[in-house]
């Protein structure tokens, strides 16, 4: 019997990125690689203007640190409701999974990518789970975090989330007009990332807040399931009368 192929969706990975959900994904790709018990290959955006050595749109296969990996070249995400659904990601997702063949797929994280994959994944019949590892489908801030480090409650409303936009991003004049435009981004975003997320087959959270989070503002079913860590050999103790942080 065949290994199972899996692919593993990443918002961002090294050497370009080097964060949480990044080092977790690749750590995590190799330790089932090296299992023997499946074969992991990772897909990722290529997004910040001083990474792009190709045009936009293009799609390169390469290898990181012993894994195969798919990069899609990419413009920055930003405040656009084109980037709700990113046609091109939708077409470059489209055309890499007629193109190549998984038993599963894994997402990490959706940001610089829009949530279409799971969209592609799902037109496809591939099987698709995500393991959330911060708030990006529900607010943009990706933290539940205000823009000046102050803890936001969530998106209790519409509203709320597009005065956190104006407050914080916008200057001068502020008409209804524009009110209305980011009232009808932020409310066609929320509707669209939790429609995709409620298509996943299993949705995984690390946290009870994250699933708490995800269930209080409109999520199904949401599996706990812990972050892993690959074993490290602490160092020997060494005896100092210094207070060492």
């Amino acid at each position: 019997m065949s290994k199972a192929k899996i692919l593993f969706v990443c918002h961002d990975f090294p050497p370009f990125k080097y964060a949480g959900a990044q080092i977790y994904a690749m750590h995590l790709a190799q330790a089932i690689n090296q299992s023997g018990a499946a074969y992991v290959e990772i897909f990722h955006p290529v997004f910040r203007v001083d990474d792009s050595t190709q045009p936009y749109g293009t799609l390169e296969t390469t290898t990181f640190e012993d894994l195969v990996v798919h990069r899609l070249y990419k413009p920055t995400q930003n405040y656009d409701p084109a980037n709700l659904r990113n046609e091109l990601v939708a077409k470059a997702f489209d055309s890499f999974l007629t193109n190549h063949k998984y038993d599963l797929i894994h997402i990490h994280g959706l940001g610089q990518l829009s949530a279409v994959p799971i969209e592609i994944a799902k037109k496809h019949g591939i099987k698709t789970v995500m393991t959330v590892h911060d708030s990006w489908l529900i607010c943009e801030e990706w933290h539940l975090v205000y823009p000046d480090q102050t803890v936001c409650s969530g998106p209790e409303s519409i509203e709320k989330c597009a005065n956190c936009f104006i407050k914080y991003y916008v200057q001068g004049n502020i008409t209804p007009e524009f009110v209305q435009t980011m009232h009808d981004y932020k409310k066609i975003r929320h509707n669209y990332n939790l429609q995709m997320f409620n298509l996943l087959d299993a949705r995984i959270a690390q946290s009870s807040f994250l699933k708490n989070t995800y269930l209080k503002y409109g999520s199904k079913s949401i599996s706990i399931i812990p972050l892993g860590f690959t074993p490290q050999k602490p160092l020997p103790k060494t005896s100092n009368k210094k207070i060492i942080f």
